[in-house]
């Protein structure tokens, strides 16, 4: 028997998780899922790290499932945030199996490509700082492929995606899940 955990930290009780799920995704939530409340998922959010935002989210990312193994040890561990690095704290720690849904890559090889394009914490003086970022990036890259490669299972939510997951974990079983199309209901 396998005791399914959906670890969050909204603040709802587990009907409104259900509602919200049924709601949002036409998903209906079976009554034997438990809900467990974690408090350090805000430790994961972009916000808390103007500078070195990715290495900031891997770090608290890895708090987040030092908390979940911690506080309710899983079998399996299923990361869908695309942070990763929560996996391996997760699988050594409570001696779970990992798997990941990714629908967006934390990191990807199309990041080194825009290290000369001004956008989200890229400012102009870190453009001016290309290797430096180049070296940031690159062994971030090397770290999410270290714990990408920690998961027994590997789904990806489109073509694009799992050749980017395929390349920085370097995994070529990177399985292709689409989601149901927008609307369509669960049966």
């Amino acid at each position: 028997d396998a005791r399914l955990v959906v670890y969050t930290g909204d603040a709802l009780d587990a009907a409104a998780m259900r509602q919200a799920a049924m709601d949002r995704f036409g998903v209906a939530v079976p009554p034997d899922v438990e809900f467990v409340r974690v408090y350090s998922r805000k430790l994961a959010a972009p916000d808390w790290y103007p500078v070195a935002t990715m290495a900031g989210q891997a770090l608290g990312s890895m708090l987040l499932g030092l908390e979940c193994a911690l506080r309710d040890p899983p079998d399996l561990i299923v990361d869908t945030t695309g942070l990763a690095f929560a996996l391996p704290v997760a699988r050594f720690l409570a001696g779970c199996r990992a798997a990941a849904y990714v629908h967006y890559p934390t990191v990807s090889s199309d990041m080194v490509e825009a290290l000369d394009v001004k956008a989200f914490n890229n400012s102009g003086f870190m453009v001016k700082l290309r290797a430096l970022k180049a070296l940031y990036y690159y062994l971030l890259a090397r770290a999410y492929g270290w714990c990408g490669r920690r998961c027994a299972v590997v789904m990806a939510n489109s073509t694009w995606t799992r050749a980017h997951v395929a390349d920085v974990w370097r995994r070529g079983d990177v399985v292709l899940a689409y989601p149901r199309p927008s609307g369509h209901r669960a049966r």
